[in-house]
């Protein structure tokens, strides 16, 4: 439903999109991307054509963050059922290549992709040293979030405050409405204080995750395991 709203919105407003609205959709269907896949793995072939689908979409959105995202969901999403066939594993490797050949060749070959990932230039160019990165001014946005959020100890410790970090950035560039790192940000909006508690937090919740997956798999609850 997000997909086609999504591509309902760039039909009807190709020129009067808001800043960020390419993005905002990619992030999230990467979210929901994995629960097709896992919907796919426990027998539902039409779940991986929806996740093409949606993953096609996200493609064309030219959202950096995304794409690459997806390069890493789609092989992660198979770790948990490698183990069991040989086969799959294979089929897995498969995937992976075949998807990063394509990527290749839409860098090579797709105007659009090339302005995008790589500013006009090739990818022949980036590996023979004929091309530099352009980050746009990131690098100067960056480092001026962390200056601010270095100004003292206060602000080290317990941070400059919830949005705080978008409007150093805007202060830089108008263009950039967020710093574009979101580590940076958390670390800037809620300090030292903040940032611990969420990674404390993640590691919880990722090693409660790989317990239940773990038990799931030791008494053969496939589907819940997935």
């Amino acid at each position: 439903l997000e997909t086609f709203l999504y591509v309902g919105v760039v039909i009807l407003e190709r020129q009067n999109q808001p800043p960020g609205f390419a993005r905002s959709y990619s992030i999230a269907a990467c979210v929901g991307l994995p629960a097709l896949l896992i919907d796919w793995r426990n027998g539902n072939r039409k779940s991986l054509l929806w996740a093409l689908v949606v993953a096609s979409v996200v493609l064309a959105s030219l959202s950096r963050t995304a794409t690459l995202c997806i390069f890493v969901i789609v092989p992660l999403s198979a770790l948990g059922y490698a183990r069991r066939k040989r086969g799959n594993t294979i089929r897995n490797i498969l995937i992976v290549i075949s998807g990063f050949v394509l990527f290749v060749v839409a860098m090579q070959t797709i105007p659009a992709f090339q302005k995008r990932f790589f500013y006009g230039k090739t990818l022949d160019q980036f590996l023979n040293g004929n091309a530099h990165l352009n980050t746009e001014g990131r690098d100067k946005m960056w480092a001026a979030v962390y200056n601010s959020w270095n100004e003292d100890t206060e602000s080290r410790m317990l941070g400059k405050g919830l949005g705080t970090a978008g409007l150093v950035a805007q202060s830089v560039d108008r263009y950039m409405l967020h710093p574009h790192n979101d580590y940076l940000r958390l670390l800037h909006d809620t300090g030292l204080l903040g940032t611990v508690l969420f990674i404390i937090g993640l590691l919880a919740a990722l090693i409660g995750r790989f317990r239940l997956w773990r038990l799931f798999h030791r008494i053969g609850l496939k589907s819940q395991a997935n």
